[in-house]
């Protein structure tokens, strides 16, 4: 083997390397791009659930609050005289 044919065969594989490296950093680069997409979408997930959750607790507190308003409502207080607090005792 002479010294061009090595000469040769040196830069075709520094060529294919280099190559080898850009496809490489190129689907990395795709790669962390989906990653990170799809950890976008679980956050999206996430705070769309949380602010569902806060509605349907809100919702369920106005909802408790006007039970509750209409129980008091319904409540029968008797006309009766004072009870004495004093103790049966003294």
């Amino acid at each position: 083997m002479d010294k061009k044919q090595r000469k040769r065969r040196a830069v075709i594989g520094a060529i294919s390397l280099l190559a080898w490296r850009d496809r490489m950093a190129r689907e990395d680069a795709r790669n962390r791009m989906a990653r990170e997409k799809a950890d976008r979408e679980v956050m999206m997930r996430y705070e769309l659930m949380v602010a569902e959750m806060r509605k349907q607790a809100e919702e369920f507190r106005k909802s408790r609050a006007e039970q509750q308003r209409h129980w008091r409502s319904l409540v029968v207080r008797e006309n009766t005289s004072p009870v004495s607090n004093a103790s049966h005792y003294s």
